[in-house]
């Protein structure tokens, strides 16, 4: 019971000799008498009892205005900070060799710079694939200033070329997209939008964005060794490109069936099986 209430967090070994057995025989006692699997713990972001309020409303309401083929027609949205050095991603970074050192040799180290080149970019993705990107220019705030002039303008010609007039747009509740010089400006192109006090905070879990587009376009940037800020912003751009529209849709497909999980975890984390 205390293996599986997941309070004793230790491994095998460390089990083993408190028990004074092989850790051999303490791993065949887990797996095979008591038949429990090893899982790795999951980071995820921490919620307090008012976000998950907000994100157990968000996704009855959802549920009751937005059936798989409306969510469809959602134009998706999110910034994201791009480094030269790429992004680690321990879970499916891998190297398979004999001991440490042979890893080492053959790509098993992530240099990082102490000052790596940064480029922050803002994107959309739609059924029918992703905007065009927007880069933030260097010294330059990601304010509503900024969202107004630059993005704003994207945002309408994008939608109208991806989905027609016939689509929604999602943000999350940064602030300058809930400024009211941001509102004010998308009732005036007649953009509609999923309101400010809808979209539940803290919930990147909800957003095809980050639960899956961000992740594709970082592991294919990395793949190109980008040299220089230039080349790391065509490389981006490139990348967002490439990705099969069929991968997007499956992440749209999956955005229903996250938001009914969380609404059956009362505004909780999603279940395992969609991290």
């Amino acid at each position: 019971k205390k293996l599986e209430s997941g309070v004793k967090k230790k491994s095998a070994n460390k089990l083993a000799k408190e028990n004074g057995c092989s850790a051999r025989t303490m791993r065949r006692v887990i797996h095979d008498d008591l038949g429990l699997k090893t899982y790795k713990l999951i980071e995820v972001s921490s919620l307090s009892p008012e976000q998950m309020e907000k994100r157990f409303a968000f996704a009855n309401w959802l549920r009751k205005n937005f059936d798989h083929l409306s969510c469809r027609k959602i134009c998706f949205s999110d910034e994201k900070m791009f480094d030269g050095d790429g992004q680690l991603n321990p879970r499916n970074d891998v190297v398979f060799a004999a001991d440490r050192e042979s890893a080492n040799q053959n790509g098993g180290l992530h240099t990082r710079k102490k000052f790596p080149l940064k480029v922050m970019v803002w994107c959309m993705v739609s059924w029918n694939g992703p905007s065009e990107v927007v880069v933030l220019p260097p010294k330059t705030s990601f304010d509503s200033d900024f969202y107004v002039n630059n993005v704003l303008p994207v945002i309408q010609k994008e939608c109208s070329r991806l989905l027609k007039k016939d689509f929604v747009f999602q943000q999350d509740g940064a602030t300058c997209h809930t400024a009211n010089k941001t509102v004010q400006a998308l009732k005036e192109r007649n953009i509609p939008f999923i309101e400010a006090d809808r979209w539940p905070p803290n919930s990147p879990d909800l957003n095809p964005l980050d639960y899956f587009f961000w992740n594709e376009v970082a592991r294919r940037v990395k793949e190109k060794k980008p040299i220089g800020r230039e080349d790391l912003i065509k490389k981006i751009k490139q990348s967002v490109t490439e990705i099969p529209k069929k991968m997007i849709q499956d992440s749209i497909k999956k955005f229903r069936s996250r938001v009914h999980a969380v609404e059956k975890n009362r505004g909780g984390h999603i279940i395992d099986k969609f991290q």
